[in-house]
């Protein structure tokens, strides 16, 4: 596998031939979540601030299934491109809105979508429980009262908080590959292209790790100085092109078995 500067550097490379294509699909989901986001405060001003706020929660979490909804086959479709452009291929831009192009194929990414989240939300559950617990013990707890078990308890809460956080992150590494796997071969079933990802992730966590850390400290100074758009394009592709190598890794080994 490419190591993280020559990574980088291919990366660097093949954004020359499809850096409009990234500009534009930032441009599309930025525009989609703000359009949202007018929509939520559009009803939150139509509910009036004495309402009873159940409707505007009620409005909101239908506003985000259906946004999910929306953009999954849109993500999709988006993998699709970059990890071909990654792979040095020439395709057409129309190619990141395929999803949209077939019913079935639509329902199998929103599908497939669903059972990740859900098992990712197995962790996530948790760790606001674990967070929200240690909140809500520090605020009750008074210095001047020497406090010490609440404070013992909150500490509890945020190491266990810490700790299913790094679980999180091992969990969705080992996940990442998955629609990758499937925009390159549609026919897998879900548990199938699960237990392959877990597989080709297997031995190579440290290597994404150090390649994420790499680029994701850019986000920052992107909030801060330059636009996102000049930035997030490029890390896209680098997370891209990391996904790519543990795949095609796994490509070259089935070739030389199968020669």
């Amino acid at each position: 596998m490419k190591n993280t500067r020559k990574l980088k550097q291919h990366v660097s490379a093949r954004l020359k031939y499809c850096w409009v294509e990234n500009c534009t699909i930032f441009f599309i989901t930025a525009g989609v979540l703000s359009a949202y986001t007018i929509l939520c405060a559009m009803i939150t001003d139509l509910s009036g601030a004495a309402a009873v706020p159940y409707k505007t929660i009620i409005a909101a979490v239908i506003g985000i299934i259906l946004l999910w909804l929306i953009l999954t086959p849109f993500s999709y479709g988006v993998k699709w491109y970059r990890i071909q452009q990654v792979r040095g291929q020439t395709v057409p831009a129309r190619g990141i809105f395929s999803c949209y192009l077939s019913l079935s194929r639509m329902l199998n990414v929103i599908r497939l979508s669903f059972v990740i989240a859900i098992r990712k939300l197995c962790i996530i559950a948790p760790i606001a429980a674990s967070a929200w617990a240690a909140r809500y013990l520090f605020a009750r707890g008074n210095l001047t009262d020497r406090n010490i078990l609440l404070y013992c308890a909150a500490a509890a809460f945020m190491l266990i908080a810490a700790g299913l956080t790094v679980i999180y992150i091992i969990i969705s590494i080992r996940y990442a590959p998955i629609p990758y796997i499937y925009v390159l071969e549609t026919d897998i079933p879900v548990k199938t292209l699960i237990r392959e990802s877990k597989r080709l992730v297997k031995g190579k966590m440290l290597y994404c790790v150090k390649v994420m850390l790499s680029v994701i400290w850019l986000i920052i100074p992107s909030l801060l100085i330059f636009p996102m758009v000049l930035i997030l394009p490029y890390v896209r592709m680098v997370y891209t092109a990391m996904i790519n190598e543990i795949i095609r890794q796994e490509e070259r080994y089935a070739d030389y078995e199968a020669g």
